[in-house]
């Protein structure tokens, strides 16, 4: 299972997908 992710760009949607994943996220996008 991944346990770390950076999403590049903007990440709204694949944020609450991989919430429910159990990931934990740094998103980069300033939007978000």
């Amino acid at each position: 299972m991944r346990q770390n992710e950076i999403i590049l760009g903007d990440c709204r949607d694949t944020m609450p997908m991989l919430i429910a994943e159990g990931v934990n996220v740094q998103c980069t996008s300033p939007r978000y």
